[in-house]
This record gives C-alpha cells, sequence and structure tokens, in this order.
C-alpha cells in the first residue's frame, strides 16, 4: 500500500507541476463483469461476478503526454482474489523526429491472497521502456517498430526478478472510411533470476475497428501468446509398431512450450462525453506437457466519461 500511494503522489506531481502542457483530461471508469474460471484454473473451476474501478488522468501536448491510472477489481463471493493496478506512463517525441520514446511503471497489488494462476495472479511492480520508430508512411498503412524491454520484480515469489527484451512490429491498415485493421507480431527473451521462469517467446495477434456510425464502434481482436521454456523438459514416449508387429517405445525429451490465445468482442456506444462500452472474452492456457492449463470466459459492460 505504500507503493500504490507514493506512485499515486508522484502522478500528482507529473501530471500537474508543468504548467507548459496544454491539455488535461481526467477519465473515470466504472464496470460490471462476469467470469466462469476466476482463478484461470480448469480443475477447481469458479464463477464469480465482479466490479472494476479506474480513473484515468492525462496531461498532454503536441510532443509529450504523461498518463496516471489507478484501478481496482472487486468480486462477489471470491474477494480473495480482489487486487489493484496502477500504471504511470510518459511519452515523448523529438520533434521533427520519426520516433518517440515511452517509458512507464507500474504493477498488480493484491489485497488479501494471490490466485498464482499466471505471473500476474502475483503481486508485482514493472518498469518498461521502448522506442517507436516509424518505417513506413503511407495514405492506407503504417508500420512501426518497437524495441524495448520490461523488468518486473514479484516480491512474493522468492523476491524474484525478470528482464525481459521485445522487438515488435504494429501495423495500422485502413481498409475503407469505416474500417480499421491493426496486426503485429513480437519476438521477445525472458531472463529471470530462477532460471524456471527462462523463456523465449513468439507473439502475435490482430485487432479490427468498424466505426458503424460516427459515434458507434464494434472492435474484434486475437491474440496468440506462445513461449519456449529453456529450462523445463518434458518427456514423450513415442510408439512404433514394426513390420513384424513388435511394438517399441522410445522416451524423447522436448522443451516445455506454453500458448496463451484470447478472442474478443466489443461495442462502444459514444454519447457526448460519456462511452457505454461491452466486451466477451474467450481465453485459452495450454502446455506441451499438460500440467498447467484452463479456459476463461468473461463478459464485461461499463461506462466511462471523460472531462
Amino acid at each position: 500500500m505504500k507503493l500504490l500511494l507514493s506512485t499515486t503522489l508522484i502522478i500528482a506531481e507529473l501530471l500537474f507541476m508543468n504548467s507548459a502542457f496544454a491539455s488535461v483530461s481526467v477519465t473515470p471508469e466504472v464496470s460490471a463483469g462476469y467470469t466462469d474460471n476466476v482463478y484461470q484454473d480448469d480443475q477447481n473451476k469458479t464463477s464469480d461476478s465482479f466490479a472494476g474501478l479506474r480513473l484515468i488522468v492525462q496531461n498532454k501536448n503536441d510532443d509529450s503526454a504523461t498518463t496516471g491510472s489507478l484501478g481496482a477489481t472487486l468480486y462477489n463471493r471470491e474477494s480473495a482474489n480482489n487486487y489493484l493496478t496502477y500504471l504511470l506512463k510518459h511519452k515523448f517525441k523529438w520533434p521533427d523526429r520519426d520516433f518517440s520514446a515511452t517509458v512507464a511503471l507500474g504493477g498488480v497489488s493484491y489485497l488479501k491472497t494471490q490466485s498464482g494462476a499466471t505471473d500476474n495472479s502475483y503481486n508485482n511492480t514493472y518498469l518498461t521502456s521502448y522506442l517507436t520508430i516509424d518505417v513506413m508512411k503511407k495514405e492506407n498503412f503504417n508500420l512501426q517498430f518497437e524495441p524495448g524491454f520490461k523488468a518486473t520484480s514479484y516480491p512474493n515469489l522468492g523476491n524474484r526478478r525478470d528482464l525481459y527484451l521485445f522487438a515488435r512490429l504494429n501495423g495500422d491498415i485502413t481498409l475503407n472510411e469505416q474500417s480499421y485493421l491493426n496486426p503485429y507480431i513480437e519476438i521477445g527473451l525472458n531472463r529471470s533470476s530462477d532460471s524456471y521462469y527462462n523463456r523465449n517467446d513468439l507473439n502475435l495477434g490482430v485487432m479490427y475497428m468498424n466505426e458503424i456510425e460516427a459515434d458507434l464502434n464494434i472492435f474484434a481482436s486475437l491474440n496468440i501468446a506462445g513461449s519456449t521454456y529453456s529450462n523445463r523438459k518434458v518427456s514423450q514416449i513415442l510408439t512404433t509398431t514394426k513390420g513384424n508387429g513388435r511394438v517399441t517405445t522410445t522416451s524423447i525429451d522436448a522443451l516445455e512450450t506454453s500458448q496463451y490465445t484470447t478472442i474478443s468482442l466489443g461495442v462502444e456506444k459514444m454519447i457526448d462525453q460519456l462511452t457505454l462500452f461491452s466486451d466477451i472474452t474467450h481465453s485459452s492456457y495450454t502446455t506441451k506437457s499438460n500440467l498447467e492449463y484452463f479456459n476463461e470466459n468473461q463478459i464485461v459492460v461499463g461506462l466511462r466519461a471523460t472531462y
């Protein structure tokens, strides 16, 4: 909680101490949702409803923007899974240059216990920074390259510390006056103080947006995150039947892999300064060893206002 208070004070100072910034916006957001797998554990599936609260404050001008946010997710029955999120991000662009830089501090803090289903199910604090470089700019297609790093600390996991290096390509495709497509691909390398978590990543995805009307948008997205763990081995049994009918078995050691997939559909309706939104998301996680796996379906409806 001390870290959350310190982060809040830093957010307030950075957002308001610079009078040269052109505009300040404040966006409160409330939401309600339902999930059929709170702890992301297929062997002990627990469904629950939840409420979300978030406050976003942004201070920006033409060359830079500072954004701070604080959020809370509170469950109806499974209150042990209640958690807070916080983020402080600053983006700045050099005049007359085709790139910008972003630095951000964020994290997750559980109010009671930690479910431990995924890395984000533990208390963690991270620092990330990356460059956004314009590679190609055309009328209907833009391409950006983002190299960067993310350093994460997990104080309740033996003070585990991870360093993630990544390189990402983002596309921005205008299909027509109402439709847009945003594909991306990312490669990453994670090195941890606990070598069990060393991994190589390949992530890709795409988001589609259609402006049905000036104040009505629909969204669809697909994200696939694949990981190969360099210090985890999986033993597989290969069975072979020979021509004489003899059956032989061979044990093969392979590296552990995982795949995390999310599919989302969403809609938002703008009414003056208010935005009504809703989305449905299906998430699945599998590993080659089948030791870890889950499926989750979630629906969220909410309202945000911008001042």
